[in-house]
């Protein structure tokens, strides 16, 4: 998959239920991971959950998260807009997963139609 390239995400619940996949324009594998968590937050706001366990393929959009990391000033818009709907939750824990091991993998890639692209699950302990 070239990067940049055409972008999608996907969010699936723990146990393998589809909650949200669609395609998302053209930017790179990091903007794709970044507008999965910010999209994964909004639906965790929507459904008034207030623990999440965000998991992600992505180490660099992990520790630019965490501020461990320094990020792009392209990025920062998204850490911001992230911050800003993580102030609504008790906990969120971010946990970091190998693309094959992550659930959304395939989602993303059927709509990609491509064998290895980044992908990202939310996790709740309630559903």
């Amino acid at each position: 998959m070239p990067n940049p390239g055409e972008k999608a995400i996907a969010i699936v619940s723990a146990d393998g239920k589809l909650i949200e996949s669609r395609r998302t324009g053209l930017g790179t594998n990091n903007e794709a991971e970044y507008e999965a968590c910010i999209r994964a937050l909004e639906i965790a706001i929507e459904n008034g959950w207030k623990d999440i366990e965000l998991c992600l393929d992505s180490q660099i959009v992990i520790y630019q998260l965490m501020g461990k990391w320094k990020a792009q000033d392209k990025f920062k818009g998204y850490i911001k807009k992230f911050n800003r709907l993580a102030k609504s939750f008790d906990s969120i824990k971010v946990t970091y997963v190998r693309s094959r091991a992550n659930l959304a993998d395939r989602e993303v890639k059927k709509l990609l139609n491509v064998d290895e692209i980044p992908m990202f699950t939310i996790t709740k302990e309630e559903l």
